[in-house]
């Protein structure tokens, strides 16, 4: 009798963990879909830098990580986080492209396709006059088809 009773109980409490994981899952994936629909509505785009990387925890094989980042927009800085794939350099010297609400810059995701090298433009006296960010992975592929000539 006590034994059906605990069985009944085990049940119970792993149907319960299992509607509160996927009331959980439907929040994430909702504020994902609200973040994606503000960006798309409002889009504008900084560059900015990877501050932290931490592997998933939910992996199951498929090497995700944690990337928190920080940029500036409109003189004020600001930092996201978001996950994707364990593939990312973290070097000082490379920005990734922010993309973001131009109306609520707290509204960002990272853009993991590609990365870039800050290059500062100088006059004839040494003042800097312009920031540009040019894409690495662009330069390889420019050194690529240069090699197959």
């Amino acid at each position: 009798m006590k034994k059906e009773r605990f069985k009944k109980y085990l049940v119970i409490f792993w149907v319960i963990v299992g509607i509160i994981f996927i009331y959980f899952k439907i929040e994430d994936s909702n504020k994902f879909d609200e973040r994606d629909k503000e960006i798309s509505k409002n889009y504008s785009f900084v560059y900015g830098k990877i501050i932290e990387k931490n592997k998933h925890w939910f992996d199951k094989g498929m090497n995700l990580a944690d990337y928190k980042y920080e940029f500036i927009f409109n003189g004020k800085k600001y930092k996201g986080k978001d996950v994707g794939f364990d593939y990312l350099l973290t070097h000082n010297e490379l920005f990734y492209k922010i993309e973001l609400s131009n109306l609520n810059p707290n509204q960002n995701r990272l853009y993991f396709f590609d990365f870039y090298k800050m290059k500062l433009l100088r006059n004839e006296k040494g003042k800097i006059t312009d920031t540009i960010y040019e894409s690495e992975m662009e330069k390889s592929k420019l050194k690529e088809i240069e090699n197959k000539k």
